[in-house]
């Protein structure tokens, strides 16, 4: 990949999940630095991809790639994938660093699919890469709840009717499942920006310390720390 800066580290991280849960809006918060407004989440949803070969066309976002995560000069190049297009996602696994396994907390069925579907398939293609449980959107378990958004939502309001519990992702359900497959588990909100900058930065370490299991004589990695803990988000009130 072009342009990469002396003794930096290439990490490749891959995006994997339902159609519609968030990967596409997740990358393009990260890569850049792209918040969604409360128009934007009136819009129905149309399939995309964030194309990889953004960071050869435009200088800002291979700028926004380089990070220094613990005293490592890191590139991070992110791959998305179509949830429903076998063979694209097969070509973006290869010689993955780090993969986020994502799933809308407004949607519960996706993130029984990451337990039944997606982790198998990465596990498949991806054996020893490490794997991060991701639940986007997470500013909707509250936002159906709030006047500010609603009466601003009116008759376009994405909740048809007063969400209920089972509609919803608590956190405790997540954090079990990600139990179940022995992984860590980070929330985020291309809305508020809850999480973002923060899942990211950890699936950096998390590979880093899977590289560093391979590649012990390399003393840079020495001090790059294990994923770091999310603080529970505190909705407004």
């Amino acid at each position: 990949m072009d342009n990469e800066q002396p003794h930096q580290e290439l990490v490749k991280c891959v995006l994997v999940g339902d159609t519609a849960v968030g990967k596409t809006r997740l990358i393009c918060a990260r890569a850049c630095n792209k918040h969604v407004s409360l128009s934007q989440l009136l819009n129905t949803h149309v399939p995309t991809v964030w194309a990889i070969d953004q960071y050869r066309i435009y200088k800002d976002v291979l700028e926004r790639s380089w990070e220094i995560v613990d005293g490592v000069n890191v590139s991070l190049r992110l791959w998305d994938t179509f949830g429903d297009h076998d063979k694209d996602r097969r070509f973006a696994y290869g010689r993955s660093d780090v993969v986020l396994l994502c799933f809308s907390i407004a949607n519960p069925v996706s993130l029984r699919n990451c337990r039944a579907m997606w982790y198998p398939e990465i596990r498949k293609f991806c054996p020893d890469t490490p794997v991060i449980l991701v639940g986007c959107k997470n500013d909707l378990r509250y936002m159906y709840r709030d006047e500010t958004y609603l009466s601003y939502f009116g008759d376009r309001s994405p909740f048809v009717r007063a969400a209920r519990k089972s509609d919803l992702v608590m956190p405790d359900e997540a954090r079990a499942v990600a139990k179940e497959l022995g992984v860590a588990y980070y929330e985020t909100s291309v809305f508020t920006y809850f999480g973002v900058n923060e899942v990211f930065e950890n699936a950096i370490r998390a590979s880093l310390i899977a590289r560093r299991e391979h590649r012990f004589w390399m003393t840079n990695l020495k001090r790059v720390q294990r994923p770091l803990l999310q603080a529970p988000f505190r909705p407004p009130k």
